[in-house]
């Protein structure tokens, strides 16, 4: 693309006979080639150009590029769509983009992209955002002429432009007129979306798809927008999606459940769900529960709330899911009394939570045969302050403290070990030793020795089950079927786990110990309980015995000590 011979930017002909004169004197320059300027002279104008010194070259007509590409006037086409879209071709060759102008009777007109000149309707004092124009009064382009039906014709061309081209075709993407998306591709960008995909990856799967980054025909900023405008569409009649989506669900499966609660302006307030195999689940491990929130899962801002216990491989387990609008009892008596109804009226022996003040009163009302445990986790989190300037001030608390929490202890012995904490460190009268009494029925786990709890004492089986739905499934800003959807998925991947374990247990565990128990317990066990009754077993025989110092003159065999062997 070389420069052509400086001179003033002309106006626009305002005749066809002066056009088609200029056109045609144009178009008889290609049959002889007169040779650019030197390389060093093409720099030296650009330089002086930009600088203010010399003013702007027009581009001349480009004699580098072949003549397939170049149009000319007369040349013929079936359509205004065929025209443009050569014209545009040329154009990217070139350089430059294009657009669309007026349609005049018979004439349509396709400009060089900065064609025309801007007219701000704002004073530049109150401008609200610092937008610039790229017209500058360019008057390349050509005039099509409609002669007939399917009877295009190019009437006349103006080569020349008042502004520098485009040097790299790599740039050309950021040119409207030269975006090219694909709907199979836009289509594949949007399931990516959808599945949670980062824009560097998305972006990085569509460069090697096209062979590299310089043959994709549209940019970042571009799939930002297009990313944009789908999550637009996605939110649209969310709700109808995901009763739609539940809908699907119960067709494919007549035992999957769900429901919801309206307020009073008839908004959906409440949602509950759960899948077949979930209801199963619970039917199977439904004797100890967990149940928590968590927030930030969905652009409406509920909260979701997942039940979770423990399956027979010792797994988490998700028995069902709901969103709730807010956490006042009336949500919580919904909620319960709607998973009641699920689970056919089956009532746990044990359910786990959280100090949420509304949930206790709701879970005494619905289930009134439940034992109701306290996460022992979320109550010594309140005074984790508290508990560390203890601890600096004795040192051996600590290990006095957990050990008691821990140690397999009657409720009698708890008590005692716990008076005699409160008499070494002299804390009767400390404010949250009063506070952790005052409930110790609740959360202490030697008050629940004749329950089963599955070996929970905390709600960490469910906050894991929404840590894992939050970091690598749901967004703070997903649409509610959306997230349904993800949902099922994690399920669905839990499952498979379980089914992997189940199929694993079809060889046996290797034995440890002859005990004629271990064989029966073996039959009995899944591997991954057997293996923890092997721990538990092999614990057991860590000691050994030695003689007691206090009576040196009894012999072994009568009074014999023992120590943890380490």
């Amino acid at each position: 693309m070389g420069l052509a011979t400086p001179v003033d930017t002309p106006e626009a002909p305002n005749n066809t006979n002066k056009e088609e004169a200029s056109s045609e004197k144009q178009t008889s320059s290609r049959t002889t080639h007169n040779p650019g300027p030197t390389v060093l002279p093409h720099i030296l104008d650009i330089a002086l150009a930009f600088s203010g010194r010399r003013p702007a070259r027009k581009i001349a007509e480009h004699d580098d590029l072949p003549e397939y590409l170049l149009p000319y006037v007369g040349m013929e086409f079936k359509s205004f769509e065929d025209a443009r879209e050569f014209y545009n071709r040329y154009a990217r060759h070139a350089g430059f983009g294009t657009r669309i102008g007026q349609t005049n009777d018979a004439n349509r007109y396709v400009y060089c992209n900065r064609q025309g000149t801007y007219e701000s309707k704002v004073e530049e004092t109150d401008r609200q955002r610092d937008k610039t124009t790229n017209r500058c009064g360019c008057t390349a382009g050509i005039r099509i002429k409609e002669k007939g039906p399917y009877f295009f014709v190019i009437e006349t061309i103006r080569f020349e432009h008042n502004h520098h081209m485009i040097q790299s075709p790599s740039m050309m993407n950021f040119l409207h007129s030269h975006k090219d998306f694909d709907p199979s591709l836009l289509e594949f960008v949007k399931f990516l979306q959808f599945e949670n995909v980062s824009h560097r990856t998305i972006m990085s799967i569509l460069y090697s798809s096209v062979g590299g980054a310089q043959y994709l025909t549209f940019h970042g900023r571009d799939l930002l927008n297009r990313k944009a405008i789908n999550s637009q569409e996605d939110i649209r009649d969310d709700i109808n999606k995901l009763l739609s989506y539940f809908g699907q669900m119960k067709a494919c499966n007549k035992e999957f459940f769900f429901d919801f609660q309206l307020d009073d302006e008839r908004r959906i307030k409440n949602i509950f769900w759960a899948n077949a195999s979930c209801r199963g689940s619970y039917e199977d491990f439904g004797d100890c529960i967990t149940f928590d929130t968590t927030y930030k899962t969905n652009i409406h801002k509920m909260p979701l709330g997942v039940f979770v216990g423990v399956n027979h491989h010792l797994q988490s387990t998700i028995f069902a899911c709901a969103l709730i609008r807010d956490e006042s009892e009336e949500s919580f008596v919904w909620l319960f009394r709607t998973f009641l109804r699920c689970m056919n009226g089956k009532q746990a022996t044990i359910i786990l939570t959280d100090q949420c003040p509304s949930m206790a009163p709701a879970i005494a009302l619905v289930f009134f045969k439940t034992l109701h445990k306290l996460c022992r986790w979320h109550i010594t989190r309140k005074f984790n302050q508290h508990l560390s300037n203890l601890y600096k001030t004795y040192p051996t608390l600590k290990a006095d403290f957990t050990g008691m929490l821990n140690w397999p202890l009657m409720p009698t012995e708890f008590e005692q070990a716990w008076q005699n904490m409160l008499d070494k460190y002299d804390l009767h009268d400390d404010t949250m030793m009063l506070s952790l009494w005052e409930i110790r029925e609740e959360w202490i786990s030697a008050y629940f020795k004749n329950v089963f709890c599955a070996r929970m004492t905390s709600t960490q089986r469910s906050e894991s089950m929404n840590a894992s739905l939050k970091r690598g499934m749901l967004k703070k800003k997903m649409s509610l079927h959306r997230f349904a959807e993800q949902v099922n998925k994690l399920i669905f991947e839990r499952k498979q786990k379980e089914h992997a374990k189940t199929f694993s247990a079809q060889t046996d565990t290797n034995k440890r110990t002859h005990y004629g128990f271990e064989n029966q317990f073996r039959d009995q066990y899944t591997k991954d309980v057997f293996k923890e009754f092997q721990q538990k077993l092999k614990k057991s025989t860590l000691f050994r015995v030695k003689p007691n110092p206090d009576y040196p003159n009894l012999d072994e065999s009568n009074y014999l000590g023992c120590s943890v062997f380490m």
